[in-house]
């Protein structure tokens, strides 16, 4: 048994009240939660790394990011960190981001994009003078539908077991802000994300700043829906990274979680969900040990969950083939490189390269819907550079620098684990052309996670970083639901239930099926 037993832990037949599959946020936030209402917790996670989705990866000392890349929507954090008596503060150190992006665009001209719309205005203005006015109209708007979006952290949660009740929901609806804003929201969700942009801006490179966003919602921004058009604006409400990297997020949660009493086993991961009569009585884990528990929270994603852990044979059919037939988010490769020192040419935490807005919407059914991967200049790319912002993520005097990019689970021409070594030599050779000359000799380390990696280390299912595709169709009450419908005291969190994908809605699934289990079982 783990050194992180509490004096109370159940032994031999006793129970567990909840035994957590996953230590990614959603998985954390209901052991944090349901640890400090004197539940005994049970965490499994398959890794040695915590934080799934949002975690840190050491490469030789240099130290990289796992899927999340920074913090936003701060304000929910200190409201689960409200929670649970504590304050963000005390467990991590956050460094505001600005500029937001260096902007290097196709023509080869670039721009550093602060956080404040005014300045960034000013900037844009050098370049695109007639977008000024259209710039701060668009921030203006996408402000008043975020502004809204965010009613549910103005004022202090109520208690757990009031959380998501109609009379919470209600609250919420009603607030004035909310409201007010209906005719700015009405306006986003009636038109595209490309609409929405264009209602504003009209120059190319102004357009690009605003079309990206979109990517890892797997939908290309004329064909997805207008509210999408606020990711755009996020970055100037404020990007967030902690100190440590983002896996200080996840440490700081556990941290949390073994001071109420929860026990945390690394490097165990669960093969079955024992399911008796309809209902989840407990988990079997690798080494064939099952170990039982009145509550079952998966924080895996939901279609290997059932699938996989529950079985096809303890699931309706039609059941089954629901789960099977929900859109995917898509992939994003990472390429890890350690570097001898900083290149003079990095000026920010992120370096944004991004085709025009036309040839970005024509990728999806030009290559990705093919398995097809484009030149690499033509390719959505971001340098993201965490020993900019915290030096003590790379050995003294050195430079940690990762690219993020796309690219389908499903190559036409390849397989990832024979296209890996060739991917990192065209990504540095590419860096090398396209921002930092020489950079070939700075590499000392190096090292990639494909979507196949994603999928074997995360349980991923082909790769997919939000879960499920971040479609209307595929957002909110859409998902699957945390309280499975079908396998009683079986409950879900993280990126594939409702509300979606990244790191604060994934927080918020957790505390939602917290609810739901408090509620459930009188606790």
């Amino acid at each position: 048994m783990s050194e992180h037993l509490w004096s109370g832990v159940p032994r031999g037949d006793s129970l567990y009240d909840v035994i957590v599959i996953g230590s990614g946020i959603g998985g954390l936030t209901c052991a944090d939660l349901l640890s400090k209402r004197g539940r005994s917790v049970l965490l499994l996670e398959r890794s040695e790394r915590l934080g799934g989705c949002c975690a840190s990866y050491d490469l030789n000392g240099h130290k990289f990011d796992v899927g999340a890349i920074f913090i936003l929507y701060k304000e929910l954090y200190d409201r689960f960190f409200e929670m649970m008596g504590l304050t963000l503060d005390e467990y991590v150190q956050l460094d505001l981001l600005d500029p937001v992006y260096d902007m290097r665009f196709k023509d080869g001209s670039s721009l550093l994009l602060p956080m404040d719309p005014v300045e960034s205005a000013d900037v844009i203005s050098e370049f695109a003078p007639g977008d000024r006015e259209g710039w701060l109209e668009f921030c203006r708007e996408m402000k008043t539908v975020w502004d809204a979006a965010k009613v549910m952290v103005d004022k202090p949660f109520p208690p757990l077991e009031q959380f998501g009740t109609p009379g919470h929901l209600l609250k919420t609806a009603t607030s004035l802000k909310l409201m007010r804003a209906i005719p700015a929201i009405l306006r986003v969700i009636t038109n595209t994300q490309d609409a929405v942009n264009r209602r504003y801006l009209r120059d190319r490179r102004t357009l690009t700043i605003v079309s990206f966003e979109n990517l890892f919602a797997g939908i290309p921004a004329d064909r997805i829906n207008g509210i999408f058009a606020v990711m755009s604006y996020l970055s100037h409400e404020g990007y967030w990274y902690p100190r440590g990297g983002m896996g200080a997020i996840p440490e700081a949660m556990a941290r949390i979680a073994r001071d109420n009493g929860t026990e945390i086993r690394m490097n165990t991961p669960v093969t079955r969900i024992v399911v008796e009569n309809g209902r989840a009585v407990g988990v079997e884990t690798g080494e064939g040990e099952i170990i039982r528990a009145r509550v079952v929270l998966s924080n895996a994603s939901a279609i290997p969950t059932y699938l996989d852990l529950v079985g096809r044979e303890h699931l309706p059919a039609r059941f089954a083939r629901a789960i099977e037939k929900y859109t995917l988010s898509i992939p994003a490769p990472m390429v890890y490189f350690g570097l001898s020192e900083k290149p003079e040419e990095i000026r920010c935490h992120f370096t944004v390269m991004v085709p025009p807005p036309e040839q970005l919407n024509a990728y999806w059914d030009e290559y990705y819907a093919e398995g097809l991967m484009p030149r690499m200049e033509d390719l959505p790319q971001g340098i993201v550079c965490p020993s900019i912002t915290d030096p003590t993520l790379a050995p003294p005097g050195k430079f940690s620098l990762g690219l993020l990019t796309c690219g389908p689970y499903h190559l036409k021409y390849h397989n990832w684990d024979e296209y890996k070594p060739e991917f990192i030599e065209e990504s540095a050779s590419h860096i090398e052309r396209a921002v930092i000359p020489g950079f070939r000799e700075m590499v000392q380390d190096r090292d990639m996670r494909t979507p196949v990696d994603f999928e074997r280390e995360l349980l991923l299912p082909e790769g997919s970083i939000y879960g499920l595709e971040m479609s209307i169709p595929n957002l909110g009450p859409f998902r699957p639901s945390w309280r499975s419908p079908i396998i009683t005291n079986l409950y879900l969190a993280g990126a594939s239930t409702n509300p979606g994908g990244g790191v604060p809605l994934v927080m918020v699934s957790g505390i939602n099926a917290s609810a739901c289990i408090v509620r459930d079982h009188g606790w």
